[in-house]
């Protein structure tokens, strides 16, 4: 199954293969083994190349919604969908970027203002989803914009949280 997500407002396509038993996993570099167990109902330990990783999932229509050592990802199936990820470029300005929710969940806390200077891989907001309090991250260095939820909110995934502009002259 062809995949599509998004990182710091690039797109990158994974094909997931399976025979029932063991996983392959293509980024375009040519397949990787994956040895996949489950450990409970929405969560994997995965070994790929000699490193263990613990992925919690959920799901919602053609969207996986995975939580990988700190990082979210978006997952949506090639076919059903336009191109769509967690980190959203911006249609105001150029290298605009928005934080978008994971999965759906609750806004815990908003570490930020609006006018804030923010550093790529600041934390941002804290969203629950699932039980666990996920730190969303700054994909750029940037000011904050404009903040649409607050503390307490209930969002749906793929909603804009937090709208970051470059700083001037930024590369990013």
């Amino acid at each position: 199954m062809e995949y599509e997500f998004g990182v710091s407002g690039k797109q990158y396509k994974i094909d997931v293969r399976s025979d029932g038993e063991n996983y392959t996993i293509d980024f375009g570099d040519g397949p990787v083994p994956v040895d996949a167990r489950p450990i409970s109902e929405n969560c994997l330990s995965l070994l790929v190349e000699g490193r263990s990783y613990k992925v919690s999932i959920a799901a919602s229509e053609q969207k996986r919604y995975l939580h990988i050592d700190g990082y979210h990802f978006c997952l949506e199936e090639v076919e059903e969908t336009a191109r769509s990820g967690y980190v959203r470029g911006g249609s105001v300005a150029s290298g605009e970027q928005s934080l978008a929710a994971p999965m759906p969940g609750t806004v815990v806390k908003i570490q930020v203002t609006e006018g804030d200077h923010v550093e790529k891989n600041q934390s941002l907001i804290i969203v629950e989803s699932m039980k666990m309090e996920n730190a969303l991250r700054s994909p750029i260095d940037g000011r904050v914009k404009k903040i649409h939820y607050n503390d307490g909110d209930l969002v749906d995934a793929g909603v804009p949280l937090v709208e970051i502009a470059p700083l001037e002259g930024s590369a990013d």
